[in-house]
């Protein structure tokens, strides 16, 4: 009896100190999301023309922005489990519950830019590293749309990590805080360059460099329980598969021998790559 005291002392000590371990780690990631950043947004004028608008819509669709935000944009809850929390894509329309009537362009440039909101706190899971790299041009475009969307009434939740999420970001195992990654005083490039293949390829593929990593050489799962990060690179798949098998495996999200790609592999963004930019992205990609 006396060592099973001991053991239930031991366990007890244990659950104390991992429950004080993870309130420091949860302390400290609280911390960093309230981090108010001094940034100087940059403001453009934005176009209101229907050629702008429609691409804007596209960008929208390769971005990955209805992902998370819904098919509409009017927001969605993508993730609501105990170890990982409740993530939700906010309205981003003028309906009930979505942006106010005076969300403006600086706004849009804060979160889209630099992963931040209007009070210049970090967002949270916004791929912005990624779309911080987003040309002037395709950035109007963007918000041009965005400013053009119709009323969705829908109210979602503030998101809220779990223990799980908490603890990987305190760890350094997993990165939701794009603000801090961002380099908030690069220059905005005015157009993209769109001289080769190979260089409009590599600006396409800055979307893939969250999970891929700028390399495009994959790596360890991005959560535990997941497939490793493919190789996207000349030695890995696309340097096996044809343009014709890479465009299928990212419109259909099936590999050229019919098994399914990674459930985490954002098909529903880059089945809307058009011809064009799949050749680009093969092209870049073939070349590393």
């Amino acid at each position: 009896m006396k060592i099973l005291k001991v053991i239930g002392w031991v366990l007890a000590a244990l659950v104390v100190m991992s429950t004080l371990v993870y309130l420091y780690a949860s302390w400290q990631v609280d911390q960093r999301l309230a981090k108010q950043y001094n940034v100087a947004a940059e403001e453009f004028p934005i176009p209101t023309d229907s050629a702008s608008i429609a691409k804007g819509s596209h960008l929208v669709d390769i971005k990955g922005c209805r992902d998370c935000h819904g098919d509409n944009l009017g927001g969605k809850i993508f993730a609501d489990e105990l170890l990982i929390g409740k993530l939700a894509g906010p309205n981003l329309t003028r309906g009930k519950g979505g942006i106010p009537d005076d969300y403006a362009t600086l706004n849009w440039i804060k979160a889209i830019r630099h992963g931040l909101d209007s009070s210049n706190h970090p967002l949270m899971v916004m791929p912005s590293l990624e779309t911080s790299k987003m040309s002037q041009e395709d950035l109007g475009a963007m918000i041009a749309y965005l400013n053009d969307l119709p009323p969705v009434d829908n109210s979602v939740p503030e998101s809220k990590l779990g223990v799980m999420i908490k603890t990987m970001i305190y760890i350094g195992e997993l990165d939701v805080i794009p603000a801090e990654q961002i380099d908030h005083t690069a220059t905005l490039v005015k157009s993209m360059d769109t001289s080769s293949p190979v260089k409009y390829g590599k600006y396409l593929a800055t979307m893939c460099s969250g999970c891929h990593h700028e390399n495009m050489k994959g790596g360890p799962p991005m959560v535990p329980g997941s497939p490793s990060v493919p190789d996207l690179t000349a030695t890995g798949a696309t340097g096996r598969w044809t343009q014709e098998q890479f465009n299928t495996a990212l419109r259909t999200g099936k590999r050229p021998d019919g098994t399914e790609l990674d459930p985490n592999m954002p098909v529903q963004m880059t089945k809307h790559y058009s011809d064009e930019e799949l050749q680009a992205l093969y092209t870049y990609l073939k070349s590393l």
